[in-house]
């Protein structure tokens, strides 16, 4: 059975602390606690929530985990055992415990606080979590990630139904847990009903010759550079329109700027760690997979806008999907939005509820 931990740190670090250490790193704690007094401070309220999660770290056959939870509201009348677990994976340099993925957690939570809603931060990215070593960054895959992932959620999940959450690089972590998590023995699988890609990273190769929706002569590696370009340029131009259209949404995910600043000896491995992760991203999702996922009856919602490339991409990707297995999935597409859509939080969440409202009413 796995070591769990929950912490409690000081009413200042709520959230942010590592797993205790024999010897803590003042210097580390010190930047964690200036980080969310000086956030505090610049009017970000989304940190004095009730609905602020607390760290819980897991531990099992040597693999640890830091996970950030926030529990079912005992006044929203659910049993916490069988209330719905909502497990979130961050972006590629979402740090998880800060910034932009932290307001869609607390945001997410505040609206649903009947669920159990966790956040998953990404390994070696984190602010509150440890960098990842050299031998794990040269061995590093999204698909160790998952696995890892797969091994050590069950030991804070209850019996409620599970939805997967990702956004961008979460997405595809999210993909590659659902493909492990189908292929695993009925025993050891979660109790997964749905996938809920948000901003989608998931972008499909290797597609089968009936199937395909793509041109026939398509190179895909060549295409595949050419996203990534048309990613790289899409991501300062949504920056700045979302800094126009959403100036306080953006504002408030600047203390991910502090972590950096506060915490410097993280940077290059935690850069390395998103090169890592980006690379493998790149490579794509193999066709078969999403299908297998699909065909053993899980649920697929993708939130994206309509000026991201990759949603762009992926849209007669997820309708042939659908075509083949009808009811599963969904794709909601948002006029006017890019890649960077959650930093607007609470349009994200309104989103995604319209999109269960309506796959209840169908």
């Amino acid at each position: 059975m796995a070591d769990i931990i929950t912490l409690n740190p000081p009413h200042a670090e709520n959230g942010f602390s590592d797993q205790p250490l024999p010897s803590p790193n003042l210097l580390s704690r010190l930047s964690r606690t200036v980080t969310h007094i000086a956030s505090a401070g610049l009017g970000h309220s989304y940190l004095t929530s009730n609905a602020m999660p607390h760290g819980v770290s897991v531990s099992e056959q040597g693999v640890s985990q830091r996970f950030l939870v926030t529990e079912p509201d005992s006044e929203s009348g659910v049993d916490p055992s069988t209330a719905t677990n909502v497990i979130f994976h961050p972006g590629l340099t979402e740090l998880g415990d800060f910034g932009s993925h932290l307001r869609l957690h607390i945001t997410y939570a505040e609206k649903h606080p009947d669920q159990r809603v966790i956040t998953n931060p990404t390994h070696g990215v984190s602010h509150g979590g440890r960098v990842a070593t050299p031998a794990e960054l040269k061995a590093r895959r999204v698909e160790e990630i998952a696995a890892i992932n797969l091994t050590l959620l069950p030991r804070i999940l209850q019996d409620g139904g599970v939805v997967i959450e990702g956004t961008s690089l979460g997405s595809f972590v999210s993909l590659k847990m659902a493909e492990q998590d189908v292929a695993a023995n009925d025993h050891e699988r979660l109790n997964l009903e749905k996938l809920v890609l948000i901003s989608s990273a998931v972008v499909a190769l290797n597609v089968d010759e009936s199937e395909n929706f793509r041109p026939h002569d398509l190179d895909e590696d060549e295409h595949r550079k050419f996203l990534t370009n048309q990613f790289f340029e899409h991501l300062p131009v949504d920056l700045a329109r979302m800094m126009i259209t959403n100036p306080k949404d953006t504002w408030a995910c600047m203390p991910v700027l502090a972590a950096y600043a506060l915490a410097p000896h993280k940077a290059i491995p935690r850069f390395r760690a998103i090169a890592a992760d980006f690379r493998n991203v790149s490579e794509g999702v193999d066709w078969s997979a999403i299908k297998e996922v699909a065909a053993a009856g899980i649920d697929i919602d993708v939130l994206g806008g309509s000026l991201d490339p990759l949603m762009v991409e992926q849209e007669p990707q997820w309708d042939t999907l659908a075509s083949l297995y009808p009811g599963n999935i969904r794709q909601r597409i948002i006029h006017g939005l890019g890649h960077l859509m959650t930093i607007d939080a609470r349009r994200t969440v309104d989103e995604l509820d319209q999109m269960q409202q309506f796959a209840l009413a169908t």
